[in-house]
């Protein structure tokens, strides 16, 4: 799918275009699904609207996409961000059904569209059916990992990994950032902030054709088949400023890129509510529980309109033998 949603890849439970869906009940049929997440310091990103069909209905964008409605946000200063479904801007096809793109007149200054830190993003969506959708999200605090350090098994710190911001692309060759597989720890340390729910982790093997950097003796030739490059978390509380990486969430050799995101509370409640993303999946340490139905924070809908900040760190992996 290509895009970290708390899915960290699994929000994708609810959007269009990814094959999967969850319908609880025979209530749950025909709710409209908003899939959309700000990223602080990042433009406003496009929203999904979809609509929830029956479970043999398969959910792709020509099947649930909703189109014709109207898409707005408002931040909490009164600037109005218009959105256009994107199926027809300028009698162009320029997204899939369902898919809204933010709307930037000429001449508008590209730093008005950037999610700002602190502040209340309202959203409103009325359908062509003339039914109306809200929610709001708090974007959180920028996040501003101090340090990225190798440890032992003591929990000593053996040296430091460069981050993008000294190095850039460099943090995948050089020297600092070469790990061998199992050999050490990767902890990230950063302060805390007590108005951030909870954090999350997404990590991506970058190289498609890298080699298994590990075998596990009990894994069957199909289990090697169905691991995936990209993966996510479960909510972390990291109540001591500190997020640890497991080994035993990295498979493969090559370039690393993990990201720690700061989240809003819709995001925390979704998903650590949704079964299939409170599990550890290889991560531990995890904040919340499975309840029988998701919290949604969506009046008159399902789906997330969440918020979060990132910060984030290349490294390359590579096995001894």
């Amino acid at each position: 799918m290509g895009r970290f949603t708390p899915i960290v890849l699994a929000l994708s439970l609810f959007v269009t275009g990814c094959g999967e869906r969850v319908v609880f009940n025979s209530d749950d049929v025909d709710q409209i699904v908003v899939d959309a997440y700000l990223i602080v310091d990042q433009a406003l990103p496009p929203i999904w609207v979809s609509r929830t069909s029956e479970p043999r209905v398969p959910a792709t964008p020509e099947n649930v996409g909703e189109v014709g409605a109207t898409v707005r946000i408002v931040d909490e200063d009164g600037n109005e961000f218009l959105y256009a479904d994107g199926m027809r801007l300028e009698g162009e096809l320029l997204a899939p059904r369902g898919r809204y793109l933010p709307l930037v007149p000429d001449g508008a200054d590209p730093v008005d569209f950037i999610v700002r830190p602190g502040v209340r993003y309202d959203l409103t969506i009325v359908t062509a059916r003339d039914e109306t959708v809200r929610a709001t999200t708090i974007a959180p605090p920028r996040l501003d990992v101090d340090e990225w350090l190798v440890l032992d098994f003591g929990l000593n710190v053996l040296s430091e990994i460069r981050d993008f911001e000294e190095v850039g692309d460099s943090v995948y060759t050089i020297a600092d950032n070469q790990l061998e597989w199992g050999a050490s720890l990767l902890e990230a340390r950063f302060d805390r902030d007590p108005s951030v729910p909870s954090y999350q982790v997404a990590l991506f093997s970058l190289d498609p054709d890298s080699d298994f950097a590990i075998e596990p003796d009990f894994f069957e030739e199909e289990d090697f088949d169905e691991i995936d490059r990209e993966g996510a978390s479960p909510m972390f509380d990291a109540e001591d400023g500190t997020i640890r990486l497991p080994w035993f969430a990295v498979f493969f050799e090559g370039r690393y890129k993990i990201k720690i995101y700061a989240t809003d509370q819709n995001w925390r409640d979704f998903v650590t509510t949704v079964p299939s993303l409170s599990g550890n999946g290889g991560f531990g340490q995890n904040a919340g529980d499975g309840f029988d139905r998701p919290i949604f924070r969506i009046d008159g809908g399902i789906g997330l309109f969440g918020s979060a900040s990132v910060d984030s760190v290349g490294f390359f992996v590579f096995d001894d033998d």
